[in-house]
């Protein structure tokens, strides 16, 4: 007979800190787009110790909400794609003695010990690269799959790129930038740059400004002839499926989209510790390159758009995206345990 599933997505503090939820947000938001350096030492520089009785501190007030939420839903299996909330699963099933399968799908090429918790089932990574090391650190590779890091359906689509042009408005010979990153101030903000890439020949460039409203009135404030500046759009896999190379933050997601788009990448002044691990990553694997400010950013683009360049980058990425399996993940998390 057919098995039938149903997923509930949440966020796991609006769950067990409510309302707490909005304030801890804008501080998280206010600290990576102000403060980056606190950000990585709250999450990589504490000591062990230190930061287990933190974290213990102000997770043991919230289990018993999330202990309502589960006895409220029932849930056969949870999959967490962030590392907090890998920990707080891990103590809850330590704390409350269950026995339900957690697994966790880590969502950077990183292999930072904030993901690996004593109560997690299975590991779920974004590359083969990451196998040794997270083995190293002392998790069984019986308990760790290959996968990629998931992205939308729409991203898989195949479709014709000379058609998609032509749709999105664009000629057949115009060259597309993407730029995203937007969300946490994270856009370049030098205007002698834009001016630079609205002058070149045949480049059309598309920006995503997400919720900066900031920057989004800035660059519509240019009035650059060859730009198309929106907050976000539906259809952004289209985008970047048309586009020639993207410029971002060097964010998981972002990254593994920009693969399945067969698009080169260029990370813009990464700070977070994630974004330096996947740039790593992606300078490793050949398919993009790191831009340290706005000056070596116009270098990277004329570099990244020569021709040799971006086949070779190009070529590394239809490597990197018939390794992406998103399908065992599915398929290991319906199957465990039902068998």
């Amino acid at each position: 007979a057919e098995r039938k599933y149903k997923v509930k997505t949440i966020d796991l503090w609006d769950e067990v800190i409510h309302e707490k939820s909005y304030l801890m947000y804008r501080f998280y938001d206010s600290m990576v787009s102000k403060a980056p350096f606190m950000y990585n030492l709250s999450l990589h520089g504490l000591p062990a110790k230190l930061y287990k009785r933190v974290r213990l501190t102000s997770e043991y007030k919230y289990l018993d909400h999330f202990d309502q939420f589960i006895n409220d839903n029932q849930p056969d299996k949870i999959l967490s794609v962030f590392p907090e909330c890998t920990e707080f699963a891990s103590i809850y099933k330590e704390y409350y003695n269950k026995e339900i399968p957690l697994y966790t799908c880590i969502t950077d090429v990183v292999d930072s010990d904030k993901w690996l918790h004593p109560n997690n089932d299975l590991y779920f990574i974004p590359h083969e690269s990451m196998l040794s090391r997270l083995v190293k650190k002392g998790v069984p590779p019986e308990k760790i799959i290959v996968t990629g890091i998931p992205v939308r359906k729409k991203f898989f689509e195949k479709q014709n790129k000379i058609q998609l042009k032509r749709h999105l408005g664009f000629e057949e010979e115009d060259i597309i930038i993407m730029i995203t990153g937007g969300s946490l101030g994270r856009l370049p903000d030098n205007g002698a740059f834009y001016k630079w890439l609205d002058k070149k020949r045949n480049v059309k460039t598309v920006v995503m400004t997400a919720q900066n409203k900031t920057i989004h009135k800035k660059l519509r404030a240019l009035k650059l002839k060859n730009f198309s500046i929106y907050e976000s759009k539906d259809n952004i896999s289209d985008y970047m499926k048309a586009a020639d190379l993207i410029i971002s933050k060097g964010g998981g997601a972002t990254l593994f989209e920009s693969i399945v788009s067969m698009l080169p990448i260029i990370v813009y002044k990464p700070s977070l510790n994630q974004e330096l691990e996947n740039s790593r990553f992606i300078v490793t694997q050949g398919i993009g390159t790191v831009a340290k400010n706005s000056w070596d950013l116009k270098k990277k683009v004329n570099v990244m758009l020569l021709n040799d360049q971006h086949r070779e980058a190009r070529n590394n990425i239809k490597k990197l995206k018939q390794q992406i399996r998103i399908d065992n993940m599915v398929e290991r998390i319906m199957d465990d345990g039902n068998s």
